[in-house]
């Protein structure tokens, strides 16, 4: 989906958990001295969200959307082209914050090592969950494509 140019998950502290980048052709790299301050004035934007409430915020060119995990208090932001409508990126911000919950719940004292391993296999969820693919589909898709070999 080429709608959305990064996705972040920010602890209580400010600290980044989790980055993604949707590399579009003619993008830049994102300075990291200015995300941190900019996740920082988000940060103080979500203080005030309700559970489960996703804000829409419009900031020049583009648009973030937001969400609080209530457990974690983990902060989910997705940044967007100025175009991206509402209704297609909010169920996928919904779905990446739930594959999070499911993928770490229980998770948070593993080793570093072990996290690092969730962390590339949620890697590959929100990949898909972005593409919108299901895996379930997918493996039906491929074998629908193979081509099938009668004996006689």
């Amino acid at each position: 989906m080429d709608e959305i140019i990064w996705i972040h998950i920010i602890d209580g502290s400010g600290a980044n958990i989790f980055s993604y980048e949707n590399y579009i052709k003619g993008t830049s790299e994102v300075n990291l001295t200015l995300l941190s301050h900019f996740i920082y004035a988000l940060r103080a934007v979500a203080k005030n969200m309700e559970v489960d409430e996703i804000k829409e915020v419009d900031i020049d060119k583009n648009k973030f959307f937001l969400i609080k995990e209530k457990l974690t208090n983990f902060l989910f932001i997705i940044k967007t082209k100025p175009k991206a409508k509402t209704e297609i990126i909010t169920p996928i911000l919904r779905k990446i914050k739930e594959k999070f919950v499911e993928k770490f719940t229980g998770h948070f004292t593993l080793p570093i090592q072990d996290k690092i391993q969730l962390l590339k296999s949620f890697k590959e969820d929100v990949k898909r969950i972005i593409e919108g693919k299901n895996p379930r589909i997918d493996l039906i898709d491929s074998l629908s494509k193979t081509k099938r070999i009668t004996r006689i």
